[in-house]
């Protein structure tokens, strides 16, 4: 799974999920560490608060907040590439992954 500074919050739990439980690889930068989820509070009926109420974490209680993910196959974000661009570090670390991931078992004599 491709990630950067720019998967946060729930982009970050679905990718620590699918490592816990797929064994997916993290590919890219580290993520920003967004672990926190906001309850908005009405008041009066004009106004709202928004506080910071709980801390996300896996189903198998790895937090992130402030830390972020850290990731399997480091490849840098190069920001004047277009997207899939030759070049693009992590999207070619990611192919050389899923083309290992997609080759068949040998099969046993």
């Amino acid at each position: 799974m491709l990630v950067n500074r720019g998967t946060a919050g729930g982009a970050e739990a679905l990718a620590q999920v699918l490592r816990e439980r797929r064994g997916a690889k993290l590919v890219g930068e580290p993520t920003p560490g967004f672990g926190l989820v906001a309850t908005r509070f009405v008041l009066d009926g004009a106004a709202a608060i928004r506080l910071q109420t709980a801390r996300m974490e896996s189903g198998l209680g790895a937090g992130w907040l402030g830390s972020g993910l850290a990731v399997d196959v480091h490849a840098p974000d190069v920001a004047d590439l277009e997207f899939g661009a030759p070049g693009d570090a992590s999207i070619e670390a990611g192919a050389r992954i899923l083309s290992r991931a997609s080759r068949p078992e040998p099969k046993e004599r």
